[in-house]
């Protein structure tokens, strides 16, 4: 059985990104923090001496074995998640079971061709490639983008993006790429399990959870959201379950490595092919 997984910054274990940014031509690619592990041993050295980049050896994601494909990238919107899920599978006839924590739906996917991505994004910095395309994952309203030169095209296309407030768009935006990915899993006989990186169901106070109102929430009216079949998804969420157990890190975001790892023991039996 192998595994795919992907998401945003829950489920990324940074070592695949980290090294992707820093690796020679020459160097093997990685897909997770395991098959880092198998790398020569002169690479992971020179990864850790030069670049300070080493696996955490006990990734909560090793609740899924060793052999398994992790896509998940931090500031990760729902377009690349989806692309990144069909892609994968589309590549690899070994993927069995598909694991996804859909992400913020205010978030804004950048995607762009190989040959443009280095005069939109220098340093490749947060970009993921999938075939041929490069994605830069931007994080939503006050992500990475926020950072670049006002001058810059990735700033400008994030500001005018950022400045839609229209919440039937975007929930019928991360509709379609769900279902989009729901149907070519069924299609492709790969059993999956999907579920968000907090409740999007339900309003939260900006007072109280900053964050989480910035990543956006269901518009209820959306014909689309209505007539969805959420039957079938996790109901427990890593964001909220995290608040109630205290096992949040500083920033009151993501959990802690433990507090993931106790999170996702916790949703064990609503998996049923682990």
């Amino acid at each position: 059985m192998t595994v795919l997984v992907s998401g945003d910054s829950f489920l990324d274990e940074n070592i695949v990104s980290e090294y992707d940014m820093v690796k020679d031509v020459s160097w093997p690619n990685i897909q997770s923090a395991f098959e880092f592990t198998q790398l020569p041993t002169w690479i992971k050295d020179e990864c850790e001496t030069v670049f300070n980049i080493a696996p955490n050896a006990n990734s909560f994601l090793n609740i899924f074995g060793h052999d398994y494909i992790n896509m998940a990238r931090a500031g990760a919107g729902n377009e690349y998640i989806s692309h990144s899920v069909i892609e994968t599978c589309m590549g690899n006839n070994n993927i069995t079971n598909v694991f996804v924590l859909w992400s913020g739906m205010n978030r804004i996917s950048n995607r762009y061709g190989v040959n443009v991505s280095k005069s939109i994004n220098p340093l490749l910095q947060l970009n993921t490639t999938l075939g041929n395309s490069n994605w830069i994952h931007t994080g939503g309203t006050y992500g990475s983008h926020t950072l670049e030169s006002k001058k810059s095209i990735l700033h400008q296309y994030n500001s005018t993006q950022h400045k839609e407030y229209d919440t039937r768009y975007f929930t019928d935006m991360t509709i379609f790429n769900i279902e989009v990915t729901a149907s070519f899993l069924k299609q492709q006989n790969i059993e999956y399990t999907f579920g968000f990186i907090y409740n999007p169901h339900i309003n939260y106070s900006i007072d109280l959870n900053p964050s989480i109102v910035n990543e956006g929430m269901f518009n209820h009216d959306s014909n689309m959201y209505r007539l969805y079949n959420w039957d079938n998804y996790l109901t427990t969420f890593p964001y909220n379950w995290g608040i109630e157990n205290n096992v949040m890190q500083d920033d009151m975001f993501h959990l802690t490595n433990d507090g993931m790892l106790q999170w996702l023991n916790q949703i064990k039996d609503d998996i049923s092919w682990i």
